[in-house]
């Protein structure tokens, strides 16, 4: 339990170091939008913020890669290499659609492409999806959802 506590921690430390770095880049670059009549803020608000958010989710992969603890996380290096990547793009379209107002097409697709990557490369899936308990679901081919009598 302690190294869950020590990587949540220092994960959280760096998050928030990170967060401060990256509204003063954004702030002293002006990656910000000019305020609207609808806005609620009345002082300019840096973007990017997804930037730091991802900095601190490789800082608790890197620490959790050096503790022996966690090594079952790391078995598969495939499952933790597709979702930083899948991640990266993530971070990429955010960052793209802040500075350049992206379509919701594309970052739609991008969101299906990451999916793809946690998928394909991963092999992470979906086998259950627990609802209420009158209904059962199985995220598979061979099965169907079905509900129990008393719920109809």
């Amino acid at each position: 339990m302690r190294f869950y506590l020590l990587t949540v921690l220092l994960t959280g430390a760096a998050t928030l170091a990170f967060t401060w770095a990256v509204w003063r880049i954004g702030m002293r670059f002006k990656l910000y939008p000019e305020i609207r009549e609808r806005d609620v803020h009345t002082t300019p608000k840096p973007r990017v913020g997804g930037v730091a958010m991802f900095l601190g989710v490789l800082v608790a992969f890197a620490l959790s890669s050096q503790i022996p603890y966690f090594s079952i996380f790391w078995a598969d290096p495939a499952v933790i290499w597709s979702l930083l990547g899948a991640s990266a793009l993530i971070v990429v379209v955010g960052v793209a659609d802040d500075l350049f107002d992206l379509d919701w097409m594309i970052k739609l697709g991008a969101q299906f492409l990451a999916a793809g990557i946690v998928v394909g490369f991963g092999g992470i899936q979906i086998f259950f999806i627990p609802s209420d308990s009158s209904s059962s679901c199985r995220a598979s081919p061979a099965s169907r959802c079905r509900s129990s009598p008393s719920s109809s």
